[in-house]
């Protein structure tokens, strides 16, 4: 992975409660069709199913934004560290600059012999972090994930509900615009009733 994974990836991965393309057409257009704008679900029977908003969910639980800031805390230390390094290499560089300006070969030799072995020992470090910090992350997602479907699983048993799908909202600032419309176009749910938002119901329920 480029970059350690994220809400984005979360909610873009295998990781999914439900499949919308799952939902029959044929609901999708009663639920949306037969209805205005303005128009409550209350007034007729409730479709057997629901949706939820992962974004919302994993921004509003108190637990996933402990399990976050954590998981920063514990690799801050080590990313700091190897900055420092990093800093160190430049002076070096700097140093041997220097030492060549005043032809002391075999300093610019000894220097840029040190800078070559820290470049290589700093990179071997910085992918081990990279990975470990994916990892942690994915085990963590992976656990959150596990706790809404069975958060979800009870609530949906306890109200007689067959089936609940999840639905991604575009999040505010992203300034990739490619990546939004081909998200975009893999949207399976364009609109649905805010009555059949079982958001709230399932943060509830998380601990």
């Amino acid at each position: 992975m480029a970059t350690p994974l994220d809400r984005r990836g979360f909610l873009n991965s295998a990781l999914a409660v439900g499949a919308a393309s799952a939902l029959p057409a044929a609901a999708l257009a009663s639920n949306s069709g037969s209805r205005s704008e303005g128009s409550s679900a209350a007034e007729g029977a409730k479709p057997n199913y629901r949706f939820i908003n992962l974004n919302a969910i994993l921004g509003g639980w108190e637990t996933a934004k402990k399990e976050a800031t954590r998981w920063n805390e514990e690799f801050r230390g080590r990313t700091e560290a190897l900055e420092r390094k990093a800093s160190e290499l430049d002076k070096k560089r700097e140093e041997a600059k220097q030492a060549a300006k005043q032809g002391q070969k075999d300093e610019v030799k000894r220097l840029n012999g040190e800078v070559a072995r820290g470049v290589a020992m700093l990179q071997v470090e910085q992918e081990e972090l990279k990975r470990e910090r994916e990892e942690k992350r994915l085990r963590i997602l992976i656990w959150e994930y596990q706790q809404i479907q069975q958060a979800v699983a009870t609530w949906a048993a306890a109200n007689g509900i067959d089936c609940v799908f999840t639905i991604d909202e575009e999040e505010q600032g992203d300034e990739d615009i490619v990546g939004r419309y081909e998200r975009a176009l893999r949207r399976q749910v364009l609109w649905f009733h805010k009555d059949l938002d079982a958001t709230a119901e399932i943060l509830k329920s998380l601990k």
